[in-house]
């Protein structure tokens, strides 16, 4: 009981945290940092479902292997991430090695590996996976380690959602920024332009008028009768 007391202030403690920015980056790291602690893990990874719907991007990972995590993306249903995503069921798998589903990260040795997996949905929207894993079979996960999990996935699946939804927030703002710069310099080019146009019609509109005031005074000449005379047509 006081276990479950002690993980449910930590869900709101997180939820404090990964709730103070709306950068995604951020949110994820903290995230994964976090179910890493708490769930005493070695390795705590998230994967974000890409646009395609099919491919499983490491986004974040903390623990013994890093590099070799994020260079290798998982095929929807492919691997115990992929199954889990494709499934939508969280899972422990106390010896992911013997795991038929399993798949090897290049770089990485054999070994025992309890490894649990859930993942993140909103709203009915598969977002992605977190992965937490142990090396070595010492300490395994429980349902308990499991259940929290699944809290936690929730929590960040509501987070992940908020921070992707400022940020296109953030791109129509700068999209319309670009389209108001824009406006404003084709604005600037029209007004330039009748400037000119207006600077060119009334130039050859001067120097008629200057002639016929010459004309009229008879500076030029004397002008015939009918030369005054208006014509209409």
């Amino acid at each position: 009981m006081h276990r479950q007391s002690e993980r449910l202030s930590a869900l709101l403690e997180i939820g404090r945290d990964i709730s103070a920015t709306l950068d995604l980056p951020t949110v994820l790291r903290r995230i994964a940092r976090h179910a890493r602690e708490l769930l005493e893990a070695h390795d705590s990874d998230i994967y974000l479902l890409e646009e395609d719907g099919q491919t499983l991007r490491p986004i974040v990972s903390f623990g013994r292997y890093i590099e070799e995590t994020l260079a290798m993306p998982i095929q929807l249903g492919t691997g115990i991430v992929g199954w889990v995503a494709n499934s939508g069921i969280a899972e422990v798998i106390n010896y992911a090695e013997n795991d038929p589903r399993s798949i090897q990260i290049p770089g990485t040795p054999i070994e025992p590996y309890a490894l649990m997996c859930a993942p993140l949905i909103y709203r009915e929207r598969l977002m992605g996976v977190m992965a937490l894993g142990r090396h070595g079979n010492e300490k395994l996960f429980v349902q308990e380690d499991l259940d929290f999990l699944i809290s936690l996935a929730r929590q960040a699946a509501i987070a992940i959602e908020n921070a992707r939804l400022y940020a296109d927030e953030q791109r129509r703002i700068e999209e319309l920024g670009r389209a108001l710069k824009q406006q404003q310099e084709l604005d600037r080019l029209k007004n330039e332009f009748i400037q000119n146009v207006s600077h060119e019609l009334r130039t050859p509109v001067t120097i008629i008028h200057g002639y016929a005031d010459l004309l009229i005074s008879g500076e030029l000449g004397e002008l015939h009768p009918d030369q005054k005379k208006p014509m209409f047509v």
